[in-house]
């Protein structure tokens, strides 16, 4: 999710600290635009594609040797009235905003544990992965998702020195 926003944004912060900078983009607009925002750098790489894609995933997983910190910021929304979320609804909002952080964590922490770095997984989440909000269910159960899953990834990836934590934003 560094294509715009907040992904973007720490993106940027890390490159201007002199850090190698995957950025993970989900649609070529943004890559020419995020490009044009960091071509005075060198230190970066610019991956498109959709993280609901196994293919994209395992193309991730074979080109990115190195990480100590992984981001997960990549997310959806739907405010549909829980009556009306359809299946497509639910499948698109839980690959992206829950399976998409599963899986690249996955992989990301396989790769830090192998070659023994330590480092930090963090995930956005919101503060509707707390309390709930009205027309955003669907959207509320990938956050409380993600807060469960930072929970229970801390837990087994301490031991490795991989600390894992949640942002829940506000608005």
């Amino acid at each position: 999710g560094a294509g715009r926003g907040i992904g973007e944004e720490v993106g940027l912060k890390f490159l201007k600290n002199d850090h190698f900078v995957y950025f993970l983009v989900h649609r070529k607009i943004q890559k020419s635009k995020l490009l044009n925002k960091i071509k005075n750098f060198s230190n970066f790489d610019i991956i498109c594609g959709d993280l609901t894609k196994n293919e994209f995933l395992k193309k991730i997983e074979k080109k990115i040797k190195y990480c100590d910190n992984l981001i997960n910021n990549a997310a959806s929304t739907n405010k549909k009235f829980f009556p009306d979320v359809s299946e497509k609804d639910f499948n698109y909002l839980i690959n992206i905003n829950l399976k998409s952080v599963f899986l690249l964590s996955q992989i990301f922490s396989k790769k830090m544990i192998k070659k023994k770095i330590k480092g930090n997984i963090i995930n956005l989440s919101s503060q509707l992965g707390h309390i709930g909000a009205y027309n955003r269910s669907l959207y509320c159960i990938t956050k409380f998702g993600i807060e469960g899953l930072t929970k229970s990834m801390s837990l087994d990836l301490a031991k490795f020195g991989i600390k894992v934590n949640s942002i829940a934003l506000t608005k």
